[in-house]
């Protein structure tokens, strides 16, 4: 069993309910927008199910110490919302 805890900006039951969507779908890679507590929870996950999933984070200014447990993290500034996986694969070649 995973255990997952609040910290107080992602909250129960985000935390299970994240970590649940990862153990379901078994992603190749997964790119967070902005990183932290999310961040965590999701390489706890990856570890506890044995999957080889890429976790990518782009946050220029994490609030949890992050660049331990992502494979990749990208100081980067987005300004837009929404992102396509075209929008992804051009601004970010490397991972796509």
């Amino acid at each position: 069993m995973i255990k997952v805890s609040s910290n107080g900006l992602f909250l129960t039951p985000d935390a299970e309910v994240y970590s649940s969507m990862i153990l379901d779908r078994r992603p190749r890679r997964i790119i967070e927008v902005g990183s932290g507590f999310s961040t965590l929870t999701a390489r706890k996950t990856i570890q506890y199910a044995g999957y080889p999933t890429k976790l990518v984070a782009s946050d220029p200014c994490p609030r949890t110490n992050v660049q331990a447990v992502t494979d990749e993290l990208i100081p980067t500034r987005f300004r837009a919302c929404l992102l396509t996986p075209a929008d992804i694969r051009q601004s970010w070649p490397r991972i796509a």
